[in-house]
């Protein structure tokens, strides 16, 4: 992206925006910060006026990789939302490599030291293929023990570019998302899970009769609920 680029964007933004909320930039696609921070920072500098005046907020998706001190001093500064992309532990994020195909996840866990040591906030995002559908309660144990706020779980599907079968069938599917709410059952005191907290708004709003108006206010969210568990709608509702 060019200066000119997110001057465009900026002016836009502006536009968008509305006085009983912010608008979230979300800085994602392949890896951000591989910009370099002077790049990076290049890149803000036309959103200043709007992050002041807070209407906007910045967010950023990474696999944490390039995170050091410096970078943490900038997503500090600029009041970054962190979203940090880790499979599981070693054996489940062996898909995650550089460009040179050596294994990221000691350089992931680094940035989440990083992070921590900073005081920053951030979720988590896994991305759980057929490696990891089986065993939904250790991978919440691991993720939950680095600390993040929020923890996000995209079990792997055909859709968009992935178009090669994964392998996961809906049989796993069901007990992997049965296994997640009973991890949630035993760690009340834990980070949030997103799809669990996504589910509980969309239950709120069928229950209350306001399912049209919630798809209308949050359709992203209410799209993305698509768990194909239908036993848990019996249960639940």
């Amino acid at each position: 992206m060019s200066p000119e680029v997110a001057h465009a964007v900026a002016a836009s933004a502006a536009d968008l925006t509305d006085p009983s909320g912010q608008l979230d930039i979300v800085w994602h696609g392949g890896e951000p910060l591989t910009l370099g921070l002077r790049k990076f920072e290049e890149l803000l500098a036309p959103f200043e006026e709007l992050r002041h005046a807070g209407w906007i907020q910045h967010s950023v998706q990474t696999n944490a990789t390039l995170i050091d001190d410096e970078w943490c001093d900038l997503l500090a500064r600029y009041q970054f939302s962190v979203g940090v992309s880790i499979d599981g532990p070693a054996a489940l994020n062996a898909r995650r490599v550089d460009l040179r195909g050596r294994p990221a996840f000691d350089r992931i866990a680094r940035g989440i030291r990083r992070l921590r040591d900073h005081g920053i906030r951030f979720s988590l995002i896994a991305v759980v293929g057929i490696e990891g559908i089986e065993q939904p309660e250790s991978l919440l144990d691991f993720l939950a023990t680095l600390g993040p706020h929020t923890i996000g779980l995209n079990v792997e599907e055909l859709e968009g570019v992935n178009d090669q079968r994964c392998g996961i069938t809906q049989a796993q599917a069901e007990r992997f998302w049965q296994g997640v709410l009973d991890w949630r059952r035993a760690h009340g005191e834990g980070p949030a899970l997103r799809e669990l907290e996504r589910l509980t708004d969309y239950l709120y709003l069928a229950r209350s009769g306001q399912r049209a108006a919630g798809s209308a206010k949050s359709g992203a969210d209410t799209a993305s609920i698509r768990f194909r568990q239908r036993r848990w709608m019996e249960t639940w509702c």
